[in-house]
């Protein structure tokens, strides 16, 4: 289960920088973005605010806190974001094997001296920073990143850069997020990795009835190994809580939340078919009239 959950993580720690109420919805973000990293032009779009999260990843295999916040001025906008991620207790087997026929192979009949498996843990820490600047309909942004990577006694450092489009018509909104524009590299002490860009292309439509603000968005992350789908319904009832339901690249999402005297609060949980429930919660402050 462990290995399934790296090979999640793998490169792209970052996916998991997410407000719940995106989760409910699917994982939908360039399109509704509600921090940086979710389009670079996030705090052009939303109030000045601070807003915390919180997550267990498939049920505590991976746990992760993140903040983050944007103040806008005018036309122009800035917003930050900062995570980090923990994945404990991971076994290390490499010295724990009983190998009996010498080919370093677990064999049926071989097993793993239980006095030789030693635990390490993973952690994973982001900084963003970014800029936007409201232009008419279209608003336009850049990111600038930070990661910091932990595993076992191995260290790694690297920096990136994302770039973000979003344009508002009457009853729909378009967004578009490149990330890693810059393949962005980590640094380790032996080798560099590089994370390739990844695209992120939506669309939000949304209508107004008596019962509140009725969203349906459908977006597409694309990288060099496929095209993730994410398909999200949300449901904005009279200002004060919203209700979501949605597909994250084939699991099932759903979330609820709160709004009331500047205070946001978000609840959503993620169903995979191979891993364990994702549970996350926000909560957010605003600072405005």
């Amino acid at each position: 289960m462990i290995f399934l959950l790296l090979s999640v993580l793998s490169g792209d720690y970052q996916n998991l920088f997410m407000d719940a109420e995106n989760l409910g919805m699917g994982g939908i973000r360039t399109s509704h973005p509600l921090s940086v990293f979710d389009n670079p032009v996030s705090s052009s779009l939303n109030p000045t605010s601070i807003t915390i999260h919180g997550a267990l990843n498939f049920l505590g295999l991976s746990r992760t806190i993140a903040i983050n916040g944007g103040m806008e001025r005018g036309n122009r906008s800035m917003g930050f974001a900062l995570l980090y991620n923990q994945v404990p207790d991971i076994e290390d087997t490499r010295n724990a094997l009983i190998d009996e026929n010498g080919n370093g192979i677990l064999d049926p009949g071989e097993d793993l001296d239980s006095t030789k498996i030693v635990y390490f843990t993973t952690h994973q820490s982001l900084l963003i920073i970014g800029l936007s600047k409201k232009t008419g309909r279209l608003y336009t942004g850049f990111n600038v990143k930070f990661l910091y990577q932990v595993l076992g006694e191995y260290r790694g450092i690297g920096a990136g850069f994302d770039f973000g489009l979003f344009y508002k018509l009457k009853n729909v909104e378009f967004g578009l997020t490149i990330r890693d524009v810059s393949y962005t590299p980590i640094f380790w002490e032996n080798l560099i990795e590089k994370i390739p860009p990844q695209f992120d292309f939506g669309g939000t439509y949304f209508f107004d009835t008596r019962a509140g603000r009725f969203r349906i968005s459908v977006e597409s992350i694309i990288d060099e190994m496929k095209v993730y789908p994410h398909l999200g319904i949300g449901w904005d009832f009279l200002g004060w809580g919203f209700a979501s339901i949605g597909l994250n690249n084939g699991a099932l999402t759903s979330g609820i939340g709160l709004r009331t005297n500047q205070i946001r609060t978000g609840f959503s949980l993620s169903l995979h078919e191979e891993l364990p429930i994702t549970l996350r919660f926000t909560l957010s402050k605003g600072f405005y009239k």
